[in-house]
């Protein structure tokens, strides 16, 4: 009996103590917890079977009372956002710590990856345009098309990949498993930008509001061309710089060969040659204005136009970005949704005595098009 006794006491404390630190945890803006009791005092007290047990993302920095209890602003896994004066929570693992956990055990691909290699989209560097949706795509299978992949110094590839299921897209800095990998969830970051618009902290005059607005007013040019000398006016909350934007706001640097602009953004992704970086800076999302069109990009210029007026033809498979539409084409009401996105010839391109193609381009991520009237820019 006695021994049952101490067994009995020692699962008391062992209990109490877990519960103790789970107490103590600090719960700061964007923690996950899990929902542990409501006190009677609580406006929420009746609806307690509705939140005990399930998860939440805490809103604002809780304050703690003598008993354990926290009051404070908490949205919970169903959506609603809540603001409770009497509430016990437990810090749940975040999303960025999971992630940690999971990349630890996964063994990447090392050395070159050949064209037509069946892989798992494993990581996905902050850099990346894809970082913001990487839920989408790590643990994904698919192959490396187009070219074979050579891993860059820190370990990440760049290149196209062709999903099993359709899908494309062009990475810049990703790695690869032979292995299956773990999906991943959508983190608390990204479930704050998406609802970004709806906090309701904007009301108030937060940050997130500020910067939206600071995003609208900015100014940005949508001629900007590879080559260009440009000024960075904005960085989008959705790009992995945004924490970092006063670094970058202001600065000077030469667009490179991927610039490209995002009109239903109202800005650009690529890289940018920051003056007096040692480093090209890829952006998922910035806006930039014109400071000076360079010598090399009127080198550019010309040398696509003297292409277009001497390729007779452009063969299939080659890969090309959408420059300009004739008024005379389908697709000129739409041309928003085509100019500078890439894509690949189907059945060759002819060109007439205007410098315009026709012909057959399968869009990057979309279905193929026939262009009557396009001039574009062979960029493989």
């Amino acid at each position: 009996m006695r021994n049952v006794c101490s067994i009995l006491m020692f699962c008391l404390f062992i209990t109490s103590s877990i519960f103790s630190i789970a107490q103590e945890a600090t719960f700061s803006k964007g923690s996950k917890v899990k929902i542990l009791e409501i006190d009677k005092s609580d406006a929420y007290y009746s609806e307690r079977s509705d939140f005990v047990g399930n998860d939440a993302t805490v809103k604002s920095n809780l304050t703690k009372d003598s008993k354990g209890f926290y009051s404070g602003t908490l949205e919970t896994s169903s959506g609603r956002v809540c603001y409770f004066s009497k509430v016990k929570l437990s810090l749940v693992a975040s999303s960025k710590t999971a992630l940690l956990d999971k990349t630890s055990s996964i063994k990447f691909i090392t050395g070159t990856i050949k064209k037509g290699t069946a892989v798992y989209v494993a990581d996905i560097s902050k850099e990346d345009s894809y970082f913001s949706d990487r839920h989408e795509h790590i643990g994904k299978k698919g192959i490396v098309a187009e070219n074979n992949m050579e891993m860059k110094e820190d370990g990440y590839y760049a290149g196209d990949f062709a999903y099993d299921d359709g899908r494309t897209a062009y990475f810049y800095k990703v790695k690869f498993s032979k292995d299956p990998v773990p999906a991943v969830e959508k983190s608390a970051d990204e479930v704050d930008k998406s609802n970004a618009s709806s906090d309701v902290y904007d009301w108030f005059g937060g940050d997130d509001k500020v910067t939206d607005e600071t995003w609208n007013d900015a100014r940005n040019d949508d001629d900007i061309q590879e080559g260009d000398k440009v000024e960075i006016t904005a960085i989008s909350p959705e790009d992995g710089f945004y924490d970092d934007r006063a670094d970058y706001i202001g600065k000077q640097g030469i667009a490179g060969d991927d610039i490209d602009f995002q009109s239903d953004e109202g800005g650009y992704s690529g890289t940018v040659k920051l003056s007096n970086d040692k480093d090209d800076v890829y952006f998922y999302l910035v806006k930039l204005k014109k400071v000076s069109s360079s010598n090399t990009s009127s080198k550019i210029a010309a040398a696509d136009v003297k292409s277009s007026s001497s390729a007779i033809k452009i063969s299939k498979g080659t890969k090309v970005m959408i420059m300009s539409l004739s008024p005379d084409d389908s697709f000129y009401s739409d041309k928003e949704d085509y100019l500078r996105k890439k894509g690949i010839v189907t059945d060759g391109l002819d060109i007439d005595e205007e410098g315009y193609y026709s012909g057959n381009i399968k869009m990057d991520g979309g279905a193929k098009s026939y262009f009557y009237k396009v001039k574009v820019k062979v960029i493989q």
